[in-house]
């Protein structure tokens, strides 16, 4: 490999969302810090996605900007060419929807590869509260906006959980290594 480190799944979402949106920022617990990115803290006292997407909707908010494109960073198969169809689905999208999100074939959203309107921060606020932390029953369906995806995209969504996940991970990116070569990863993350 030539010396040089494989990115971790981190970089890699990082690396993907740079020619996307104005700002990268990586969602962390209070307290936790990666170097060399810009970092979010969680504002609310639960844990879990709902509460970085919150924390970045408000200071997107507080920035003056409108939305954000949020994505879990254990989808190492996420491709930009995908979120670029979500971007697309966005531009497209009624004013009032505050989440546009993939939808699987089989009615699953993908709240966590989703660009979420800063007006969504009060509803997962209130989710929170109420003890709900699923992003996708946080935002009412009616203010949801979905882009389908068929089985043939499916691969993208793919979810690393465990060693075994990564290995699984590594051993799809190598078989695609004539299109993206060097796509390995090197850690599990704790926390997307």
């Amino acid at each position: 490999m030539g010396g040089e480190a494989a990115p971790t799944l981190l970089e890699r979402s990082v690396a993907l969302l740079r020619p996307l949106c104005e700002q990268v920022w990586v969602s962390c617990r209070a307290g936790q810090v990666y170097a060399g990115q810009s970092c979010v803290p969680d504002i609310l006292p639960a844990s879990g996605p709902i509460c970085g997407v919150h924390a970045a909707l408000v200071r997107a908010r507080m920035e003056g900007i409108s939305a954000v494109l949020a994505l879990s960073c254990d989808m190492p198969l996420m491709h930009t060419n995908m979120l670029r169809r979500l971007v697309t689905a966005f531009a497209a999208s009624p004013r009032q929807s505050l989440m546009t999100a993939f939808m699987a074939p089989n009615g699953w959203t993908e709240s966590l590869a989703a660009i979420y309107r800063v007006e969504a921060a009060s509803f997962l606020e209130a989710a929170v509260a109420q003890g709900h932390l699923k992003m996708r029953e946080a935002v009412p369906l009616e203010l949801q906006c979905f882009e389908q995806y068929g089985t043939e995209d499916a691969r993208a969504f793919f979810n690393v959980n465990t060693p075994q996940d990564l290995q699984q991970a590594t051993t799809a990116l190598d078989d695609a290594a004539a299109q993206e070569p060097g796509e390995k990863f090197t850690e599990i993350p704790d926390r997307a």
